[in-house]
């Protein structure tokens, strides 16, 4: 093991692309960057934040802050399975003006809560974290909301990519989710439920109605992520 100083001696590499420098550098935050255009995870059409899409699937207003390019792909996946969860840490240099302008309209509404969806507790013991809540912790700091856990989940899902259609997904996520009865949260508080990646946005949903059956209505879906969604198979 390197000694303490012959590691301040090692630059920094990105860890997305290996250049010397940062670690995340300067090329792959603007590619991240990329424009993103926000849409319903429900049928395709373009959405603006916070107002529910006209398609009237679902009463969930989505905002999603990039789109999941290659590079964000491999960010996440450093993350998750190669336990690189201090680049999390990094979020916060990612965001640019849509962005912020996305962020800002969560800090300024008056009692918000940023609530992560929760990992089944053996995929958590297994992993060792949970990556949406790093993100939440992270957007916390950037908008100044507090964070919140209202929810556990108590079915242990399969992964959503390993799921194609949007019936597939909705019926493995159905009731994965509870609110349980000591989690106390004022009816009126706005809830912004934040996951690393919306795909078909059955996961935030599912999330939803387990805070719904507690009374708790006022609910927004927030990812760092969003897959697009033209070609998907539903």
């Amino acid at each position: 093991m390197l000694s303490l100083v012959a590691q301040s001696l090692v630059p920094d590499r990105c860890f997305l692309c290996g250049s010397l420098g940062e670690v995340v550098c300067r090329a792959c935050v603007l590619e991240i960057r990329t424009s993103h255009h926000e849409h319903c995870p429900l049928c395709g059409q373009a959405s603006v934040f916070p107002v529910p899409c006209i398609c009237g699937e679902s009463s969930i207003s989505f905002c999603t802050l990039f789109s999941l390019t290659t590079k964000l792909r491999k960010y996440l996946h450093l993350v998750k399975y190669n336990s690189q969860k201090n680049l999390i840490s990094t979020v916060p240099m990612l965001l640019a003006e849509p962005q912020l302008k996305s962020l800002a309209l969560i800090s300024k509404t008056p009692n918000v809560l940023l609530v992560p969806i929760p990992l089944h507790k053996s995929k958590e013991k297994e992993r060792g974290f949970n990556q949406a809540r790093l993100i939440a912790q992270a957007l916390s700091r950037v908008t100044g909301a507090p964070l919140g856990d209202l929810l556990v989940r108590v079915k242990k899902t399969k992964q959503q990519a390993q799921t194609s259609r949007r019936s597939d997904r909705n019926q493995n996520t159905a009731r994965a989710f509870e609110c349980p009865a000591q989690a106390e949260v004022d009816p009126k508080t706005l809830v912004v439920l934040v996951d690393d990646v919306i795909t078909s946005g059955s996961t935030i949903m599912a999330a939803a109605h387990a805070l719904r059956r507690r009374g708790i209505n006022r609910v927004w879906g927030l990812g760092l992520a969003q897959e697009d969604w033209r070609g998907r198979g539903y």
